[in-house]
C-alpha cells in the first residue's frame, strides 16, 4: 500500500481445503516443481518456477512445504489475515468468484456486464493444460537428443568418408 496508496485490492478467497486439493493437483504437482527437469526446458517454464517459488516464499509460513496440508492451509488463512490487516477496509474487496459480477463491479465502480460471469481455470482444465505443456517439454527434449545424435552420426560418417 505504500507504493500505491490509492490502489484497490481484490483478495480472492475460497474454501481452504478445496484450495489445497486444487493446488496440490495442479500448480504444486510434480509436473510443476523446480525438481522436474521438463519444467526447466523452456524459458517460460523457468519463469513459471521462479514465480511459483517467489509466491510460495511470500505467502507460506516459514518452513511449510507444499506437501504439508495442515501447514499450507494455515498459511493460506494467515495470508488472508495479513492482507486484511494491511489493506484499509475501504480499499479491499474480499471476493469469492462464486459471487459473480455484482460485488466486483460495485467495488470498481463499473457497470455489471450483461454476459454471464465466466468460470474458467477449473482443476481438470488446469491439469489438461499442464499435461500439454509437459508433453511439449518431452518432445523438445527428444528433439534435442535426436539433433545431438544426428550430429554425432554425421560427424562419424564424414570422418569415415575422409579416411
Amino acid at each position: 500500500m505504500e507504493a500505491y496508496p490509492n490502489a484497490k485490492v481484490l483478495l480472492t478467497v475460497r474454501d481452504p481445503e478445496k484450495w489445497y486439493d486444487s493446488a496440490i493437483e495442479t500448480i504444486w504437482s510434480w509436473r510443476c516443481t523446480e525438481q522436474h527437469w521438463a519444467a526447466r526446458v523452456f524459458e517460460n517454464g523457468r519463469k513459471f518456477q521462479a514465480q511459483a517459488q517467489a509466491f510460495h516464499k511470500a505467502t507460506m509460513l516459514p518452513g511449510v512445504k507444499r506437501s504439508d496440508r495442515e501447514g499450507s492451509i494455515k498459511s493460506f488463512n494467515a495470508w488472508i489475515e495479513r492482507v486484511k490487516s494491511t489493506v484499509p477496509p475501504e480499499k479491499l474487496l474480499i471476493y469469492d468468484v462464486k459471487e459473480g459480477w455484482e460485488p466486483l463491479c460495485k467495488f470498481l465502480n463499473k457497470p455489471i456486464p450483461d454476459e454471464e460471469f465466466p468460470y474458467i481455470n477449473d482443476k481438470e482444465q488446469m491439469k489438461n493444460e499442464l499435461n500439454k505443456i509437459l508433453l511439449i517439454c518431452y518432445i523438445a527434449q527428444f528433439l534435442r537428443l535426436v539433433a545431438v545424435l544426428g550430429g554425432v552420426w554425421l560427424l562419424v560418417w564424414l570422418l569415415r568418408m575422409l579416411v
